[in-house]
């Protein structure tokens, strides 16, 4: 909805992107009102299961042989995913990829200036 507006407010339904926003639009809207109720409640399953079998997948052999994770003993391998996910974002920065330029502003037109009296 909210593209299908900034397309109006830009006047730019009769190109490219002002039809790719009503595609989206009509596409999105039977999206929305289906599948979120549908993944409000998966989430919330989940949850629930997750809590529930949370204290049976904890390993309690460590406290008998000494052997096991402690609490952050392998931290830095939380760091790989990380570093990967930074690597990309610089990757997809330097080839332009993503970006912070707005595309649609080289389809607009000039704004006319107020001409006073």
């Amino acid at each position: 909805d909210n593209s299908k507006k900034l397309c109006k407010k830009l006047s730019i339904e009769s190109m490219k992107q002002g039809q790719a926003c009503v595609v989206g639009d009509a596409v999105g809207d039977p999206l929305k009102d289906t599948s979120g109720p549908c993944l409000n409640i998966f989430i919330k399953v989940m949850s629930v299961v997750s809590v529930t079998i949370a204290p049976f997948l904890k390993d309690d052999s460590s406290k008998l042989t000494g052997v096991g994770n402690e609490d952050w003993e392998n931290w830095y391998w939380g760091l790989i995913p990380l570093i990967l996910g930074l690597l990309a974002t610089v990757v997809l920065m330097f080839k332009r990829i993503l970006t912070w330029k707005d595309t649609v502003v080289k389809y607009q037109e000039p704004a006319l200036e107020e001409v006073s009296c």
